[in-house]
């Protein structure tokens, strides 16, 4: 069986679940930002500076780039949360960061 574990030192569990948290928050945000910049919500920019179709467009597609890199982001902490790190695995399954084939698993030399 094939021990996948992180380092302790990596990122804590509780840093992970914080950061997965602030991702979900920006996911949501950038995304009611860049709808209300596609259809031309005006309080947004205080109705100082008005886009044209083709820079709220360009504005819109930024905000939501950026929400699907916060939810990459996302995805990488809440894997990070759920994956158990060296310190707290037993100590005969804790092999390394790359496991290794015990002299039963090693393959026949023929």
């Amino acid at each position: 069986m094939v021990n996948i574990s992180c380092p302790a030192w990596c990122c804590p569990q509780p840093c992970a679940l914080c950061c997965s948290m602030f991702s979900a928050a920006g996911v949501i945000m950038l995304i009611i930002v860049g709808a209300l910049v596609q259809i031309g919500y005006t309080k947004i920019d205080n109705a100082e500076v008005t886009l044209n179709k083709d820079d709220r467009e360009a504005a819109a597609l930024s905000c939501y780039e950026a929400a699907a890199i916060y939810g990459a982001i996302m995805i990488l902490c809440i894997i990070r949360y759920w994956v158990p790190t060296r310190s707290s695995v037993k100590k005969e399954d804790d092999r390394g960061w790359f496991p290794t084939l015990d002299n039963n698993d090693a393959a026949p030399m023929s």
